[in-house]
């Protein structure tokens, strides 16, 4: 070989060796990027934890888990998936009156996804990832999380990006399933707290709110009718010789009424209704933004769907209900900064209206 021709053969050495030496630099700086991402990543799912666990509120850690999670983390769309098919979840959020946040879904996730033990990393194309992401939307890549307690999974928090290599392979995974587990715990309180709430709150024949709970929420709904210009009305509502059903068939016949006058009652409430058990046999409704003409006429319409059939109980024996019921209105300009007053006003009202039903011969509204 001649001196030229090594000459040459070492020239193309060096250049290989420069090429794979740019090369290796370009993925250490890849490598470098991608740690340091992951560092932040990791430093700030570590401060958002602590937000988490510092919240209480059912309603404001499912807001937390969504929208504040999602411009935390600086994510493009986070979805939050809770299977709820006995309506349990949602049923306990309607008794204390919460606003769910958009991106909180009542459906079951994939069935790929329904035994999910560990943040799963994927890309997206345009058939999306139904129900959390739908089709032809504009995410690209998404981390799902698996929420689990005690080997049980109850949902599924999806967290979305626009960016296809946001959760890619080469990202670690151990900060999301530390963020999961955290999440998955303050869920789980969040819920058991609402429903220790809510039961001192609930009537537990009916399920109805209770006195206490009435009137807390009579005062918010006084001083919402006051700041809206709104009427407010409320109906009373009392059960017809409802003595004689516990005398002539016993307490527990008397308990089996309530509780299906209750479900009944139930089923005539609009959105923003509130049904209470005032005492004994006496059922209280709180009708926002209703006038005293639309409270008979309620009050009118509650009577009809209550007292048409009679109650079924045991040995197949229906007992006739009849109702009497009283209805009181207070216009926004006969509601004043004391609340607790203008409620004891509105209560009487209709407890005087229930009053002159009950003289006029029962089954009436007045």
């Amino acid at each position: 070989m001649t001196a030229v021709a090594l000459q040459n053969m070492r020239v193309c050495e060096y250049c290989q060796l420069d090429s794979e030496n740019i090369r290796l630099k370009a993925r250490l700086e890849e490598l470098r990027d991608c740690a340091m991402q992951t560092e932040a990543l990791f430093q700030r799912l570590q401060e958002w934890e602590m937000v988490l666990l510092g919240i209480a509120s059912l309603e404001q850690l499912l807001v937390s888990m969504t929208g504040d999670m999602r411009a935390r983390l600086d994510i493009d769309q986070t979805r939050l998936l809770l299977p709820d098919a006995d309506r349990r979840i949602r049923s306990l959020l309607e008794s204390i009156d919460a606003q769910v946040p958009q991106d909180v879904l009542f459906e079951q996730p994939p069935e790929s996804l329904q035994h999910l033990g560990e943040p799963r990393l994927t890309t997206l194309d345009a058939a999306g990832l139904p129900p959390l992401f739908e089709p032809d939307g504009p995410i690209r890549s998404v981390a799902l999380l698996p929420l689990v307690r005690d080997q049980r999974f109850f949902g599924l928090l999806g967290l979305g990006s626009c960016d296809a290599e946001r959760y890619g392979p080469e990202l670690q995974t151990h900060a999301l399933a530390r963020l999961a587990a955290i999440c998955s715990v303050c869920l789980e309180n969040a819920i058991n707290g609402a429903r220790l709430e809510l039961g001192g709150l609930t009537d537990p024949l009916t399920g109805l709110h209770n006195r206490r709970s009435l009137e807390q929420r009579l005062h918010a709904e006084v001083d919402r009718a006051r700041r809206n210009h709104q009427p407010l009305s409320c109906l009373f509502i009392d059960l017809d010789l409802f003595k004689q059903i516990n005398d002539q068939h016993g307490h527990s016949a008397g308990d089996a009424v309530l509780r299906e006058v209750a479900r009944r009652l139930l089923s005539t409430l609009r959105g923003g209704d509130i049904a209470a058990r005032f005492g004994g046999d006496e059922l209280a409704l709180v009708l926002p933004a209703t006038s005293y003409d639309d409270a008979r006429s309620m009050g009118e319409r509650i009577r009809v769907i209550i007292s048409t059939d009679p109650v079924q109980i045991e040995d197949g024996i229906g007992i006739p209900v009849g109702l009497s019921i009283g209805a009181g209105t207070l216009e926004h300009n006969q509601l004043t900064e004391d609340i607790v007053r203008s409620g004891q006003e509105l209560l009487q009202a209709a407890d005087e209206a229930l009053y002159q039903a009950k003289r006029g011969g029962r089954g009436r509204v007045v």
